[in-house]
């Protein structure tokens, strides 16, 4: 009996070692140093509560558990969505909890596939390498169920599920019209989404125009989008900065949208003409006009260095147009400056068919001397913006029109006809910031002139001239915002309260600063000249991850049932040693073991009875 207690005792103690000793029976794989590449999602989805807490701080947990459990000598990189340059390293296991620990959530998203790529040139850098790849993640930025992985890295999918979405979100801002008025009411129109099973039955969202707060209760129906408008008094500002928000405390980053514009205070107009009826008649439009500054030349006194720096150039019945002239207009309307050309019924046809061959989406023929009429305006058009009332015009208001006496018939591919004629071909259209009217204004041209037409028509291509720049970027996205250099201005400062300056250029090909991806900081800047506010724009958070994952969810399952490289598991508190046992396809031994030291002692319990 004694003998048979001692050895049951050894047997007990000698399995309680092994289990402590934690056995694992390893896969034969591949050989080489161990290696192991972590991304940790720290996107803004992943600063919300999941099943088991805040997803983030999970996730550091599990990267934190996952590094832990492998050998002493093993080498880890760490990689998350800023795509740090510290991380383009692989480090010991104290160096890379330490990493971890430090990482915080970021307003930049990737896309898994990038994240995979970066991820896979890191690892080719590794000679005689033995390496695996985990990647701890919601996976809102999952777009597809491929993943291209060439070398058949073992790749894990370690989803941190989240909870039920109750998110409600600003997804944009815009204005219908491209034109900013300067005084008088602006309606912007908000696009919100209800990303929950829930329905709102009384939400405020408020709108910021310059400090001033105005507010609206709406309803929203679950998993909805629906837009609404707010209508506001234009401020007496130069930069009009605003902010459409709500308050929602799920996630907070799409909570809010940022936008900003310039109110520009002259408009360059340039009028290029010979004709002195035509010259007269721009002279009493404009000459006087505070809100625009004014040039007129004649054809033979143009200021080629000028050109560039108008919002429109006016070619008022010039009967010759030079190769030069025309290749420059095209390259400035590029450029964002518009173009309008009324032509002489004298003028040469092969330069203005050389003119419309350049701009493209139009032809013409030769000068028809039979008297025709306006007839059809399309009031509709962005073009006749706040001109007309809206109300249907009769058939009779035609006889209201002007006549034409000379005018070239207008043959339309591309381009977008304005006013149409009699006989229905156009009198005006527009192609590629190019205004062509088959008539001038002078007398012996049209009735243009001595018509109350003329001053909507001549007003609507300044105000059409004024290109606004777009109100709000997103992170994520390279910011190119559209602005004149003003002369003797080599440095841009692009200023944010409270921020860092940031300086650069204009590109003056384009007119634009290009500014890097992810920008620094969402907010309103401004765009800073010879210490002059020239211009301002507004960056918010990339949206991408506002949207429902049931969809990302599918594509993971699809990715592991079609490629044998690639595991899906569902992150939780207590399943790392599960996960990692699968992922490396190893088998840990500890639990039988144990299970073996129990019997051991539960058998010497009943020997001691039995024999006792």
């Amino acid at each position: 009996r004694n003998w048979l207690v001692l050895l049951l005792r050894i047997l007990a103690v000698i399995f309680l070692v092994l289990t402590f000793a934690y056995p694992i029976e390893k896969s034969k794989g591949k050989k080489g140093q161990q290696i192991v590449s972590l991304y940790i999602d720290n996107s803004f989805s992943m600063d919300a509560v999941g099943l088991e807490g805040n997803k983030f701080l999970l996730a550091k947990s599990f990267a934190d558990q996952i590094i832990k459990k492998f050998e002493p000598n093993t080498k880890f990189q760490i990689i998350t969505n800023d795509f740090l340059s510290k991380h383009q390293f692989f480090y010991s296991r104290d160096k890379v909890l330490d990493l971890i620990s430090e990482i915080p959530i970021s307003n930049k998203t990737k896309n898994i596939q990038s994240v995979l790529n970066r991820q896979l040139s890191l690892i080719n850098e590794q000679e005689n390498s033995n390496p695996n790849i985990y990647l701890i993640s919601d996976f809102q930025a999952l777009k597809d169920s491929i993943l291209l992985n060439p070398d058949s890295i073992p790749l894990s999918m370690c989803l941190v599920a989240s909870g039920e979405n109750k998110n409600v979100g600003i997804d944009s801002v815009w204005f219908d019209s491209p034109i900013r008025t300067k005084i008088g009411a602006e309606k912007v129109q908000v696009k919100i989404t209800n990303y929950s099973k829930e329905y709102f039955k009384s939400l405020p969202i408020y709108l910021e125009i310059n400090k001033k707060v105005t507010q609206q209760v709406i309803q929203l129906e679950a998993n909805q989008s629906e837009t609404f408008s707010f209508t506001y008094n234009q401020p007496k500002d130069s930069i009009i900065n605003g902010r459409v928000y709500i308050d929602d405390a799920n996630l907070l980053f799409d909570n809010s949208l940022y936008f900003s514009y310039p109110l520009k205070r002259k408009t360059n107009v340039y009028v290029i003409s010979d004709s002195e009826e035509f010259i007269n008649t721009t002279n009493k439009l404009f000459a006087n006009d505070s809100s625009i500054t004014y040039h007129f030349v004649k054809p033979l006194n143009i200021d080629y260095s000028q050109l560039e720096k108008q919002n429109l150039i006016i070619l008022g019945e010039i009967k010759k147009i030079s190769d030069g002239l025309i290749s420059e207009l095209k390259k400035i309307s590029k450029q964002g400056s518009s173009i309008a050309f009324f032509p002489s019924g004298k003028g040469n046809l092969l330069d203005y068919k050389n003119l419309s061959n350049v701009f493209g989406g139009f032809s013409l023929e030769a000068v028809d001397t039979s008297e025709s009429q306006i007839e059809t305006l399309l009031v509709t058009h962005s073009f006749f913006n706040n001109v007309f009332k809206k109300q249907k015009i009769s058939i009779n208001t035609k006889k209201a029109f002007p006549i034409l006496r000379k005018h070239f018939p207008i043959s339309v591919s591309s381009a977008q006809p304005l006013i149409f004629k009699t006989n229905g071909t156009p009198y005006l259209i527009k192609s590629n910031n190019l205004y062509f009217f088959s008539s001038g204004i002078s007398s012996e041209n049209s009735g243009l002139k001595s018509h109350a037409l003329v001053v909507p028509l001549f007003y609507q291509l300044v105000f059409n001239a004024i290109k606004s720049s777009q109100i709000q970027y997103f992170t994520d996205d390279y910011i190119n915002v559209k602005t004149l250099a003003l002369e003797n201005s080599n440095i841009i400062e692009i200023q944010m309260k409270d921020k860092p300056t940031y300086k650069t250029q204009v590109q003056k090909e384009t007119r634009s600063i290009v500014l890097p991806a992810n920008f620094q900081f969402i907010g309103h800047y401004s765009v800073v000249q010879n210490d002059m506010i020239t211009d301002a724009f507004s960056v918010n958070n990339n949206r991408s991850e506002s949207k429902n994952i049931s969809q990302q969810i599918i594509n993971l399952k699809a990715l592991s049932e079609q490629d044998k490289n690639v595991g899906l598991y569902y992150v939780s508190s207590g399943n790392v040693e599960q996960i990692l046992n699968k992922s490396l396809h190893s088998q840990t031994y500890w639990k039988l073991l144990l299970i073996i030291a129990f019997v051991c002692l539960i058998l010497e319990m009943l020997v001691i009875r039995i024999f006792g």
